[in-house]
């Protein structure tokens, strides 16, 4: 007598693993199509601000020329300071490849600027000049920004010392 071949139940191991790439492949076509949660969007701003105002920190100190950032409530820009008139100017910073461009905010993050201890409105149209200077000498404004963002309510702090010194930190976390 010949045995018949039992009828098997279940799956095999590489049923499984096909079907749980597939089900991987598909959460990151979700993630991917939703974008960036507001938290990310926020910290990602605020991360990117901290490292351009390094980047123009250092620029300025290496080209031996002024820089300033002007802030605006959904956007801010590099200046540099123009000896070519009369007198010295504000100009916006052109020749550079990161700095060059006014980076505007999602409608989501908003600034909030204070200045050796005083609130700045940077809602109220600046002429001339600029809120934060960034010196050849490597020295800068003494500032906090805030960077906050509504729907989380996170806020970031960006710290920027008279040494030149910046620092970030979100809000009731000491590292960032």
């Amino acid at each position: 007598m010949s045995e018949m071949p039992r009828s098997q139940s279940g799956f095999t191991l590489i049923e499984l693993i096909v079907v749980v790439v597939i089900i991987g492949v598909m959460a990151s076509f979700v993630v991917l199509s939703i974008g960036l949660g507001h938290s990310d969007e926020v910290k990602q701003e605020a991360r990117r601000l901290h490292a351009l105002i390094e980047l123009a920190a250092q620029e300025s100190v290496l080209s031996g020329r002024e820089l300033g950032i002007r802030f605006k409530e959904q956007e801010y820009r590099f200046y540099t300071l123009d000896y070519e008139g009369k007198k010295p100017e504000w100009r916006p910073l052109v020749d550079d490849e990161h700095l060059s461009e006014a980076r505007e905010l999602s409608e989501q993050i908003e600034l909030e600027l204070y200045v050796e201890g005083s609130i700045i409105d940077i809602d109220k149209p600046l002429e001339k000049g600029v809120h934060v200077f960034l010196l050849s000498s490597g020295e800068m404004t003494p500032f906090e920004l805030l960077i906050k963002q509504h729907e989380s309510g996170l806020v970031y702090y960006l710290t920027g010392s008279i040494t030149g010194k910046l620092t970030l930190q979100l809000e009731g976390v000491d590292d960032v």
